[in-house]
């Protein structure tokens, strides 16, 4: 259809309406367009984190930080979510270059391989300790580095067998094995009876491979370095066993364990493909979702105690501020807000126990009343030790972690390697990075 231009004399009051909502739409435009640049030109803090296991954390992290925003004009804090095992990449580069997030997300002890690229954060970890009560020993050993606070602690993940109970039925067992000797014994009569295996992950997974070979070193009374943290210890009878134990127990494994990552043993369970893991309650939140019908059907338990007592792994998650950002005074206001009660609480709750305090205030917290399923998780945090111990952690043996030292000497057992060479691989390995340390 061929257009008319347009003639005032022939407006009439309906086409007035129309151009004058136009010119008001127009006017709307034009003011969102100025109020975005206004936006883009506030300051903005972009704070780099993981994304959860947990869907609905990640939701309501943005509905905070959404709400953080609105309180305070003129800054906009932007989340970047990226995955866990590209993260300590991603780290490095930006403090290499002094140039990327104004938060940092970090695991363990990892904090203390940055030490001088992190600013002090004394007085604000004093504010919080203040208001809502002590700081864990594991956070303190995690963050606290030669007389300062480098680190703020946000939370930890609660860690240990997540099993089925109908499985556990079928097998003939009336309680889930408490201990690693039974733990083999279960495993045995599971590829017996050919029912879904357990598999405990050996491969490079920040979480729960570093979780599962640390917790078992320390269980059979195995440790990398003395109580000093500098005298090596890693050669030893103790550890021996954990590996000699750890070969066994890989015979009635899924064999796949030794290449997996944090999520790979979370679709095998979920996909009924094995019947015993050790995680967070991730599967367990998951299946609300995409499997329910598991729900009736799983459990947690405490670690497995083993010849030297039962030893977990505490998987700390903290916010570094790097001393290259602008905006450490935003980071610092946009964490005490999301410590505060009114936000906590909330976030807690929607991780259903995929997440725990590091306050004391926060250590009864209602969400675990809410789910009897969850209460195997509920204790963990008086078993748990950060990689280094029975010493402290230190930035050499945040970088042993972050090496996979520990896995992969339990790894190269299992493939092949003989145990004694394995243990004087690691004596190796965790020699050269204490000599560089000192």
């Amino acid at each position: 259809m061929e257009s008319r231009p347009f003639c005032p004399a022939q407006l009439t009051r309906r086409t007035f309406l129309r151009h004058a909502t136009n010119a008001t739409v127009s006017a709307y435009g034009l003011s969102l367009i100025l109020s975005q640049r206004a936006t883009a030109a506030s300051r903005v803090l972009n704070f780099q984190t993981v994304s959860d296991y947990t869907p609905a954390s990640d939701a309501m992290l943005k509905k905070q930080t959404s709400q953080f925003n609105k309180l305070n004009k003129g800054i906009e804090v932007e989340l970047e979510f990226i995955s866990l095992n590209d993260r300590l990449a991603k780290i490095a580069a930006a403090v290499e270059s002094k140039a990327g997030p104004d938060l940092l997300y970090f695991n363990y002890g990892e904090a203390r391989l940055y030490e001088h690229s992190l600013r002090e954060v004394d007085a604000l970890c004093q504010r919080l300790s203040e208001k809502h009560g002590a700081w864990s020993p594991a956070i303190q050993a995690a963050n606290f580095m030669n007389g300062h606070w480098r680190a703020v602690g946000w939370n930890h993940v609660p860690n240990g067998p997540t099993y089925r109970e109908d499985i556990l039925a079928k097998a003939g067992w009336e309680k889930f094995p408490d201990t690693y000797t039974d733990l083999l014994r279960y495993a045995k009569d599971l590829k017996r009876q050919n029912l879904p295996p357990i598999a405990l992950t050996l491969g490079h997974a920040i979480g729960d491979a570093i979780v599962v070979a640390y917790a078992t070193l320390w269980s059979f009374g195995g440790k990398e370095v003395e109580a000093d943290g500098k005298t090596v210890a890693i050669n030893s009878k103790e550890t021996e066993a954990a590996v000699e134990y750890m070969k066994e127990l890989y015979q009635y494994m899924d064999p796949s364990v030794l290449a997996w990552d944090d999520s790979n043993n979370n679709r095998a369970f979920l996909s009924g493909a094995i019947s015993v893991t050790n995680n967070a309650v991730s599967i367990y939140n998951v299946a609300k979702r995409d499997a329910p019908e598991l729900l009736s059907k799983m459990n947690h338990a405490l670690p497995w105690e083993g010849p030297a007592g039962r030893f977990g792994v505490g998987v700390t998650i903290s916010f570094g501020i790097p001393t290259y950002t602008k905006n450490a005074d935003i980071a610092e206001k946009y964490i005490e807000f999301l410590l505060d009660k009114q936000q906590f609480s909330p976030w807690l709750a929607e991780g259903t126990g995929m997440h725990a305090g590091v306050l004391a205030g926060y250590d009864n917290d209602p969400f675990w009343d809410a789910d009897p399923r969850i209460q195997g998780f509920r204790n963990t945090a008086k078993y748990i030790h950060l990689p280094g111990y029975p010493g402290p952690p230190t930035r050499a043996s945040a970088e042993i972690q972050s090496k996979f030292i520990i896995v992969d000497m339990f790894a190269k057992a299992i493939q092949g390697t003989p145990t004694k060479e394995s243990l004087l691989w690691a004596e190796s390995e965790i020699r050269k990075i204490h000599q560089k340390s000192m």
